[in-house]
């Protein structure tokens, strides 16, 4: 295996893992919708 061929596993493989990683997160986001950050945060809070 050349030094080019080992670079370019390397770096598939760090974009397949980010990817995976990615896709974890936002799984385990869930939310269903709401914030959790900012659980008053919407356009009707601004009304008043």
């Amino acid at each position: 295996m050349s030094a080019r061929t080992r670079w370019i596993g390397i770096i598939i493989g760090l974009l397949v893992g980010n990817a995976i990683a990615v896709a974890i997160l936002i799984a385990t986001s869930g939310g269903g919708g709401k914030s959790r950050v900012l659980p008053e945060y919407s356009v009707e809070s601004w009304k008043k």
